[in-house]
Parts: structure tokens; C-alpha cells; sequence
């Protein structure tokens, strides 16, 4: 894949099923840092661009994100319904209890774990949101012992 940004790999994922192995050429390392923040993959030729990876997430936030894997449906958008709710619950959630939330690392966490398509752009323009002062619509509410 020559010259991808995160969200380009994410519609790989979503439209080559099958695909077990990507050699990833760059113009802009910081447009996919986060994704190989997450991915630690090999590295041919000169490695310099990835001496500086992105920030590790708050353990907090990779609990969270191993919890949204595993309860939303993958193919499913998560702009609405079941989906949305679980995810802007606990984003909220996370932004309710002070724990910092970045867009960019979740994005690239959200693709080297199985999200796929959309998904992952979503969560990031999320994140971006709720980190403006946005509060996105969900029907679903977390207890405010959640993340305790």
C-alpha cells in the first residue's frame, strides 16, 4: 500500500478480506504513526522515521477499547443504533472521569485490532468531539462507577 493515511488502511481492512500481511510505503510517517504505534510492525530499510512512536494509551483506555472489540458488531457502522451507544457511552464515560482520550492513537489502536472500514475513523472524529466539548447522542448510559 504506497502512501496510505489511517483511515485508507482502515478501507483495506473492510474491502480485502483475506489479507494476512501489508508492506506499508510512507510519504508522512506522522499520518500513520499511531497505527504502527499499535502494530509494532517490521520495519524494512531505514527505521529512523519510527524512533518516536505516538504516546502508549492510558491502560484505562486499552481495557476500554478490548471491551467495545468485543461487544459491538464489526459489521456493523458504529454511527448508530447498538453500536453508537456502546461507544459514545464509554468515551463519555472515560471523558467523565478525567481520563485522557486521544483520537489519532485510538484510531490506530482501533485498526490494529480487528475494526475495519468506517469504524475506526468514526471513533477517532468521536473522540475528537467529545474531547471540543461535544457531548454525541447515545441511549446507552454508563453507571458512573464504570471506569472505577
Amino acid at each position: 500500500m504506497a502512501w496510505p493515511d489511517m483511515d485508507d488502511i482502515g478501507e483495506l481492512v473492510r474491502s480485502g478480506r483475506g489479507i494476512r500481511a501489508i508492506c506499508v510505503i510512507t510519504w508522512n510517517a506522522d499520518r500513520i504513526r499511531p497505527w504502527v504505534t499499535a502494530m509494532n510492525p517490521d520495519v524494512l530499510g531505514d527505521g529512523s522515521d519510527w524512533k518516536t512512536l505516538s504516546p502508549d494509551l492510558d491502560p484505562i483506555v486499552v481495557e476500554a477499547l478490548r471491551g467495545l472489540t468485543l461487544t459491538v458488531n464489526h459489521n456493523n457502522t458504529i454511527s448508530a443504533g447498538f453500536e453508537k451507544d456502546q461507544v459514545v457511552g464509554v468515551l463519555l464515560a472515560m471523558r467523565d472521569a478525567r481520563i485522557p482520550i486521544d483520537a489519532d492513537a485510538m484510531q490506530g489502536w482501533a485498526l490494529a485490532h480487528g475494526w475495519a472500514g468506517k469504524n475506526p475513523e468514526r471513533l477517532a472524529q468521536y473522540v475528537r468531539d467529545i474531547n471540543g466539548g461535544k457531548r454525541p447522542r447515545a441511549r446507552h448510559v454508563l453507571r458512573a462507577d464504570y471506569i472505577e
